[in-house]
């Protein structure tokens, strides 16, 4: 079937942010950042891409496909520590996703459950690809994940680059509501993985 999608190590490469970033473990029918833009007829904010399984705008389909994010967020005085311990890491992106409304009505009185849930079984995730060497000694990503929050149909992974204090949050909503079509797909932490950073002039000048 055409909704059964495979995230397979030889899924060729995406961009993102106009190629400074790459990852790979997107399905190749999923729709990237541009063509959901034609279709949906709104911007999208410059600090987030997103890949949509195919069926977006479609009658036929009776709940929004599965959507993944990647958003590059600031690490400010809130967050700063917070890669001390990746649970709490990704427990907090998980409850400041819950509370976009952008993306997900509803779900504020989930929050609690799913940053507990989060909190108690994310794993650490090694990130080769973006180690940042500009400054002459090798500084490695942080990375983190949670399987998946029941209680809000929400995968998600975080992987900080300390030295340009950003977080990629890489997240996937949906899953639950499409999990026939989308039994195959295997977990964001591959994708995580897979992140490179090929540009670090995104970021602007180094610090």
């Amino acid at each position: 079937s055409g909704w059964r999608h495979i995230m397979s190590p030889s899924t060729s490469r995406r961009p993102l942010y106009g190629g400074a970033m790459t990852v790979l473990h997107i399905p190749p029918d999923f729709l990237d950042t541009d063509e959901v833009i034609d279709i949906v007829k709104r911007p999208i904010p410059d600090n987030q891409e997103m890949f949509v399984a195919p069926g977006l705008g479609s009658q036929q389909l009776h709940q929004a496909p599965t959507t993944i994010f990647i958003d590059l967020l600031e690490v400010n005085e809130d967050t700063k520590t917070l890669h001390e311990d990746p649970a709490k890491l990704v427990a907090f992106h998980a409850g400041q996703l819950l509370f976009d409304g952008t993306r997900r009505e509803n779900v504020a009185s989930e929050f609690e459950a799913a940053a507990a849930e989060a909190s108690t079984s994310a794993t650490n995730v090694d990130v080769p690809g973006a180690v940042d060497k500009r400054s002459g000694s090798e500084v490695k990503a942080i990375g983190a994940y949670h399987s998946y929050l029941d209680v809000a149909d929400l995968e998600i992974a975080v992987v900080r680059l300390p030295t340009v204090n950003t977080d990629v949050v890489i997240s996937r909503s949906g899953v639950g509501a499409n999990a026939d079509a989308d039994a195959t797909i295997s977990s964001l932490r591959d994708v995580a993985a897979s992140l490179t950073v090929d540009d670090w002039n995104l970021f602007g000048e180094e610090a």
